[in-house]
This record gives C-alpha cells, sequence and structure tokens, in this order.
C-alpha cells in the first residue's frame, strides 16, 4: 500500500497542515486534524495540496513525518502575529491521532480558548455569516410553526388540569388559616390561589398537616 505524506495549504489564511492519507486522489483528502477541521468549518474547504513522499510502508511515513515535522516546527511555530503556522497539535507520524488522545488535546484549555477565539474573530468580521446561521437555526426550530406549537399545546393539556387522566379527581373540604373553606379537587384549589401541587399532594396524601395556611377540615 502507497501512503502520501502532504502539506495542504488553505488559499485564504494561509494555514498549513502535514498530512498523510492512503488516498490515491489525495487532492480530495480534507484531512482529520482538530484544529485543521475546525479552520476549514469557519474558513472553506479551500485548500491546495503538496505531495512531499510517497511511502511504502508506515515505518517509512512515521520516519519522514517525523523528519518534517522537526524541520519545521509545524507544532509550536508562529508568525510575526503570533499566529500558528501549521494546523498540526501533534507531530505528524502516521499513525493518526487516537480517539483519547483527541479528546485530551480539544479539552485542553489553550486549544479551547483558541477555537473560542477564532470563532468569535470569525463572526466579528462576518456579521453576514452569523445572521445566516441565525436564521437558520430559527428555520430549523420546529415551535416557529403555529400549527406544530399548537399541536405542542394541546398534546401538554394531557398534562395538567383535570384533563390528566391521572389527577385526583375527589373533592376534598380544605380550610385556610384565615378560616376560608374551600370544598374542590386539589387541583381547583391550585389553580384558584396559584399554589405549588406538589405541596397540596402532599397535604391531602397525608404527608403534610398545613401547607400554604392550607389543611384537611
Amino acid at each position: 500500500m502507497t501512503f502520501y505524506l502532504l502539506v495542504k495549504t488553505h488559499n485564504i489564511t494561509g494555514l498549513k497542515y502535514l498530512c498523510k492519507t492512503s488516498k490515491k486522489n489525495y487532492h480530495t483528502y480534507t484531512g482529520s486534524g482538530l484544529y485543521w477541521k475546525d479552520h476549514l468549518k469557519l474558513h472553506g474547504k479551500n485548500f491546495t495540496t503538496e505531495l512531499l513522499r510517497e511511502c511504502k510502508s508506515n515505518e517509512e511515513v512515521k520516519e519522514w513525518g517525523q523528519y518534517y515535522s522537526n524541520l519545521w516546527n509545524i507544532v509550536n511555530a508562529k508568525d510575526l502575529s503570533g499566529k500558528k503556522i501549521w494546523a498540526n497539535l501533534v507531530p505528524e507520524e502516521g499513525q493518526g491521532v487516537l480517539s483519547e488522545t483527541n479528546k485530551l488535546i480539544q479539552n485542553r484549555p489553550e486549544v479551547k480558548a483558541k477555537n473560542i477565539a477564532a470563532v468569535k474573530e470569525f463572526y466579528k468580521n462576518n456579521p453576514h455569516v452569523r445572521e445566516q446561521h441565525r436564521q437558520k437555526a430559527l428555520l430549523d426550530n420546529p415551535m416557529n410553526n403555529s400549527e406544530t406549537r399548537q399541536k405542542h399545546k394541546e398534546s401538554m393539556t394531557q398534562f395538567t388540569g383535570e384533563k390528566n387522566k391521572s389527577c385526583d379527581l375527589r373533592l376534598h373540604r380544605f380550610q385556610h388559616e384565615s378560616g376560608i373553606i374551600e370544598y374542590c379537587t386539589q387541583n381547583a384549589l391550585k389553580m384558584k390561589y396559584n399554589l405549588k401541587k406538589c405541596g397540596i399532594s402532599q397535604l391531602v396524601n397525608g404527608h403534610k398537616t398545613k401547607s400554604y395556611g392550607w389543611s384537611l377540615a
């Protein structure tokens, strides 16, 4: 099997990415690095591909990957403004980044901070993109549809009030400490005096002798 050691360069930002693939059409390979993938999401999949080496084994990929990683200092190299020159977060050694390593890298405070800062900077410079995302989120929200809202409202009625089949329809004689007496269901009492149902239920079920000033007469 042939492995291709590549350098991807973003045509808009100039960010580079050292990677390898076994795809014969390596130009279409987008890469799997976390920082690089986030960069493509923000700035688009607009990059050129340079073939460095054709390797016949993983050992050869590892050898040349380490060579170029050290040559260009791909993990830590920065330009004069302090921005990363390479998207690589670890040296390219051909084996790819393991899923657990991915999680550890992604959870690093400095990586999170860079990703958040990049997103904020992108939206700041591209307010129209932010507005497009906001509009799409609104369109994707099913509750923006009046018919859906009505169905949701109707379905929720079965969980509230007297329409709820599990609702206690028994009549109780409630007496307030002020002298008021009500002969009604616990839900009716709750609705009339804007009480929390859990407190009245505990009263009816004998877990409390008084709730919100009410007791069972």
